[in-house]
């Protein structure tokens, strides 16, 4: 099926319209969703401001197959929304032992145009024994500006070791626009069986034997131990911190469901064509 959106321009020659497709592959009601940026301009001239119409129809090249004609599509309802949140990822791949908890973070980007919260609600929960904890409603972000999301995930102690499980979760903007899903997925794992040797040792045991005999034979290398304990014990009470978000911009999710556009001139900027925004990997 095709959805062409007329938009005639008499100062330009050809015929201006937006186009996408789709495939009837289901029966039954069914929600689609067409986004904008999935449309093809048909000479390039074809601009919103100037609609006229808007066709459905069943074949538009000579190559398309024709359908049948006991085949009948029904349209209940049909709305234009508007992204109104940018997830900083749209799906969390985590691993977790029997038992335990893990944690889910994101950000959610306003780019609604207007201040918002975002109610938050379990589309799909994981299943039965899994607990997911989180706010039902985000703090207020300003437009352009984010707001941090934390998920609690309780894995139950009954869950086998190799089973996986996911939870969708729902965001809907209360100033309005376009609900979004976040993707959190889980691996349930097997606890690690005990050794006598360290499983970090990138070493063999004749290796460490060799090392043993050499620091109770020279000097240099009792000396090099301490130094090495001496830097261990250091480390032991660093702080350490790492990013919440990652270091550098992505070609996806910064500019909706758009990839950005590399520009030899600019080695270090990326362009957004939806918006003509660049991203920098700053």
């Amino acid at each position: 099926m095709y959805v062409i959106i007329s938009t005639p321009d008499d100062a330009n020659p050809g015929n201006e319209y937006f186009m996408s497709s789709f495939f009837v592959d289901w029966q039954g009601w069914k929600k689609l969703e067409l986004p904008f940026n999935k449309f093809l301009n048909s000479n390039g001239g074809a601009k919103l401001d100037n609609i006229r119409k808007v066709i459905i129809h069943p074949r538009w090249y000579d190559s398309d197959p024709v359908s049948s004609p006991d085949d009948k599509l029904y349209f209940d309802a049909m709305a234009l929304a508007k992204n109104a949140v940018e997830p900083s990822i749209r799906q969390i791949g985590k691993s977790a032992l029997p038992g335990s908890e893990v944690r889910y973070s994101f950000s959610l980007k306003n780019i609604g145009g207007a201040d918002t919260a975002y109610a938050l609600s379990l589309k799909t929960p994981m299943g039965a024994g899994y607990g997911t904890t989180f706010p039902a409603t985000t703090a207020v972000a300003a437009n352009g500006a984010e707001t941090d999301v934390d998920v609690l995930a309780t894995v139950p102690a009954s869950a086998e070791a190799g089973s996986a499980t996911k939870a969708i979760l729902n965001v809907h903007p209360l100033a309005g626009g376009k609900d979004t899903t976040i993707e959190l997925n889980l691996k349930v794992g097997a606890p690690r069986s005990v050794t006598k040797q360290h499983p970090y040792v990138m070493a063999s045991r004749d290796q460490l034997a060799e090392a043993k005999n050499k620091i109770g034979t020279y000097g240099w290398a009792s000396d090099y131990l301490a130094a090495i304990r001496l830097k261990a014990d250091e480390w032991v009470d660093k702080t350490v911190y790492y990013p919440s978000k990652p270091g550098g911009e992505s070609t996806l999710y910064v500019c909706g469901d758009t990839p950005l556009v590399f520009d030899y001139d600019k080695p270090h900027e990326h362009l957004c064509p939806t918006d003509g925004t660049w991203h920098t990997g700053g």
